[in-house]
């Protein structure tokens, strides 16, 4: 009797006792999916003030929507766990995608960005990301864009692992989609195949539409340009050719400069706008053609001059006032808290209450509630400990390495470890001329006379120059 064992062409591992096929039987399409409500970003309660941005191509953007959709999270939190895991990886493992991440990049899908995305962290998050630019060489938006893309890749890796954040299985994820699958219509590939060639008919038609548009506007332009005297002058430049015809990017270029015209008298229009509406008008212009959108452009000045009257708040509120609009970036710019990322831990306040300040109190007198003279001593004294061990295991780690570092000389210098190397060559050669001598081999003793002689003439620029030739990576 056959055994129905489980390889990927066994359809039974996919049925129940009864015959009947399970939800996974109906899944075609698998997916990458994380629990990460308890990845270390998504649990932090510190308030995201400190701004980071990128610009990403078309394709870019879809890896951000696809990794988005794999953490299960807002676009701004799967920014700040891409940059959370990136800086918890090796340099080389993310770096080798560099050539994809890069200001200057050549590669397919990763030219003409235009896709600007920004997103906020918390101080500390900030602080390591940072570091993170300082220890890659790369500008901001390259970091960023850089841990999108990385994470985007690697989380469609099923050896992957998420900080805190276990990987969905299929066959759950097959059970949540069963329940919108309507058995009796069948599998949605159909009508996935019918709305693709219904989309297809459409963009054809739209192409003939748009050829049409562009034959009829081209018309146009020419009678234009025979009113104007264009026309005949580009004729006449041919010397009369009877097989001459008119370019098409000529008549491109003469529509351009049109254009230009009008796109002056726009700049002149500008000057009795108001600002409000200047700034509108601006952000319009910014969009590719034919994307041109009024709300969507109003709501980008409103997000702007919110965030133009949050900058010019921090910067010349008081204390107090900061603390009555936000406690936490209050307590974010105390020099006291410097290096406790994680203060809520330690905090006294529990309730929203306690966080509102009282009548009258200083804001000397509100953190001191917060976080009274006895709390941070103690926090402090644990910090002094902790940096006091890891010194001396520093300590320990750095008498080791130096004693390693002697023995295979990695303490001397580049030219130094050559000039060794050709000191063990020598004695091997005069070894070889040894054994030759004592069994009396002529020839052998001729050739290692001959070769020791030659090794004992070079300067020692040579001798760098014939080691950097022949072992370039040696050294």
């Amino acid at each position: 009797m056959k055994l129905n064992r489980p390889n990927k062409f066994n359809k039974t591992r996919h049925s129940n006792q009864e015959g009947t096929k399970t939800a996974l039987a109906f899944w075609k399409f698998p997916k990458n999916r994380y629990r990460t409500e308890k990845h270390p970003v998504i649990i932090s309660k510190v308030k995201c003030s400190s701004k980071v941005e990128t610009i990403l191509s078309f394709q870019e953007k879809q890896m951000l929507e696809g990794l988005v959709n794999a953490v299960q999270t807002s676009q701004r939190d799967a920014i700040r766990i891409a940059l959370y895991e990136l800086s918890k990886t090796s340099l080389e493992a993310s770096l080798r995608l560099l050539e994809y991440a890069s200001k200057g990049s050549q590669e397919k899908g990763h030219t003409s960005r235009s896709n600007k995305v920004t997103a906020k962290l918390p101080k500390a998050e900030k602080v390591v990301f940072d570091e993170l630019q300082t220890n890659c060489k790369l500008t901001s938006k390259e970091t960023v864009r850089l841990a999108i893309i990385w994470l985007a890749m690697s989380v469609k890796d099923e050896d992957f692992k998420l900080t805190k954040s276990p990987r969905v299985s299929q066959k759950k994820l097959a059970r949540e989609w069963s329940k919108t699958y309507d058995k009796e219509k069948g599998s949605k590939l159909t009508a996935l195949t019918e709305a693709a060639d219904a989309a297809y008919k459409k963009a054809k038609e739209e192409a003939e539409e748009r050829r049409e548009e562009e034959y009829k506007r081209r018309g146009e332009t020419l009678e234009l340009m025979k009113k104007d005297g264009s026309l005949a002058m580009w004729a006449a430049l041919q010397d009369a050719d009877q097989s001459w015809q008119l370019d098409p990017q000529i008549i491109d270029e003469y529509e351009a400069s049109l254009n230009s015209e009008s796109f002056e008298k726009w700049i002149i229009g500008l000057e009795e706008l108001s600002e409000r509406e200047k700034e509108i008008e601006r952000i319009k212009a910014s969009f590719p053609p034919g994307t041109e959108d009024d709300q969507l452009a109003n709501d980008i000045y409103e997000i702007n001059r919110r965030e133009r009257q949050e900058e010019e708040f921090l910067n010349s509120c008081t204390d107090e006032e900061l603390i009555d609009q936000s406690p936490e970036l209050f307590f974010m710019n105390r020099p006291e808290l410097n290096g406790i990322f994680f203060y809520d831990d330690v905090i006294s306040f529990k309730t929203d209450k306690e966080y509102k300040r009282k009548d009258g109190e200083t804001a000397d007198e509100y953190f001191n509630r917060a976080f009274p003279l006895n709390v941070l001593e103690n926090i402090k004294k644990k910090q002094e400990e902790s940096a006091a061990q890891a010194k001396e295991r520093m300590t320990e780690l750095n008498k080791k390495f130096q004693k390693t570092a002697k023995k295979y000389g990695l303490d001397l210098s580049r030219e130094e470890r050559i000039m060794k190397q050709e000191d063990r060559h020598i004695d091997t050669l005069n070894q070889y001329l040894k054994d030759a001598k004592e069994k009396d081999r002529r020839e052998e003793i001729e050739q290692w006379n001959t070769e020791l002689d030659k090794r004992l003439r070079l300067t020692k620029e040579q001798i760098i120059q014939y080691w950097d030739n022949t072992h370039p990576n040696l050294f």
